[in-house]
């Protein structure tokens, strides 16, 4: 992991003719004590010897030394400030059966998770804000909407509920004749929601106009998650075919088809810049895709298990991962290297999500608890 970064720098700096002030041959020399070095601290040194600020200081120290004009030396800086976060377990919320869902608000303030029929909304404290009740059947996702100031939940009661997040209050109820709904994502200007169910069929429709629903078919088995591209112009699908679409939102109309898995496809996102898709799957990996050639261009290997959720960090610099092995992976998303394995959770863990500040996960599990990590 780091230390192959690292390695590869210093043989970068070795073999690249380095244009600076003064002589060539000491200069590079010191860069490669003050990286030595910085290896030696990184390599010894736990989360509890040493933090982020720390790991910020011996980085500002090594670039005063060094005033290198190469464009390796900001991926440096990035690569060190990736690997220096070291996350750990902060607080667990203990007591709810089958949960489902956990994720973050848009300001990483709160959290909305769902468990059998109830939605509870929490601050990241752990305390809890406030109980959501209307569904009859077990919830099966969950999310805040972009600004904030709605929940969306999709049941298997087959409805699609909007909820206010500052109240509570039930918005909006989506009563949908179709089988169980699977997911369900509401676009990020609030206009449009998307939802999938235990079928091929995929509703799409606008939010204050509901009757005119467009209904899609271009899967040969269950859509098992949908999600809309940071921009709203595509949403894609995931299904237990193996497979996930990118489909236009004003046309409906399927545009690529991603095969790469060889089970089912759990959740699929897009990442923040709207260029690549990250999905996982049955069949123990993790996939990230091009959006452009529809081509695979990275798979994560790791879990030991089914993977049942996948995210990006608000950066698009990492990915944060969890699966029915018990564990949640924190992956670097340019090299596809494991960064960090989180494990307290004694059974299935079910969902996953990273606050878009970066410095906080959550994840939920069949062992009825809610970890905050940070």
């Amino acid at each position: 992991m780091i230390e192959n970064d690292i390695d590869q720098l210093q043989h970068n700096i070795r073999t690249q003719q380095v244009h600076a002030v003064g002589t060539v041959r000491p200069f590079k020399n010191i860069c490669l004590l003050c990286i030595q070095h910085g290896k030696k601290c990184l390599l010894t040194s736990d989360s509890d010897k040493q933090d982020e600020k720390e790991s910020k200081l011996i980085l500002e120290n090594w670039l005063r030394f060094a005033f290198i004009e190469f464009g390796w030396i900001d991926e440096f800086s990035k690569m060190i400030a990736r690997y220096a976060k070291r996350f750990k377990l902060l607080r667990i919320i203990q007591g709810f059966f089958r949960l489902t869902n956990a994720q973050f608000s848009p300001d990483g303030n709160k959290i909305v998770s769902s468990s059998n029929e109830l939605i509870k909304v929490w601050d990241v404290s752990g305390k809890n804000i406030m109980t959501l009740k209307g569904h009859y059947r077990r919830v099966n996702s969950v999310n805040f909407s972009s600004d904030g100031n709605m929940i969306l939940s999709a049941s298997g009661d087959n409805t699609v509920r909007i909820w206010s997040a500052k109240s509570g209050a039930e918005l909006q109820c989506y009563q949908l004749a179709f089988a169980e709904a699977k997911a369900a994502r509401i676009s990020s200007n609030g206009q449009t929601i998307v939802t999938c169910f235990k079928d091929v069929a995929i509703l799409l429709w606008q939010v204050h106009h509901p009757v005119r629903k467009k209904k899609m078919e271009g899967h040969l088995h269950w859509v098992s998650d949908v999600q809309f591209s940071p921009d709203g112009n595509m949403f894609l699908s995931a299904s237990y075919d193996g497979t996930i679409g990118i489909w236009e939102t004003t046309t409906c109309e399927k545009i690529k088809e991603l095969k790469g898995h060889s089970n089912y496809v759990l959740k699929a996102q897009f990442s923040p810049d709207g260029c690549f898709i990250v999905s996982c799957s049955w069949d123990k990996t993790i996939r990230i895709w091009d959006i452009t050639s529809g081509k695979e261009v990275q798979k994560l290997e790791g879990h030991t298990d089914v993977v049942c959720s996948v995210r990006y960090s608000s950066d698009g610099q990492n990915i944060v991962s969890c699966s029915r092995d018990s564990t949640i992976r924190l992956w670097d998303s340019k090299s596809g290297k494991e960064i960090q394995i989180l494990e307290r959770q004694s059974n299935w863990v079910t969902d996953v999500d990273i606050s878009s500040d970066g410095n906080t996960i959550v994840s939920c599990s069949n062992d009825q608890t809610i970890c905050i990590w940070g």
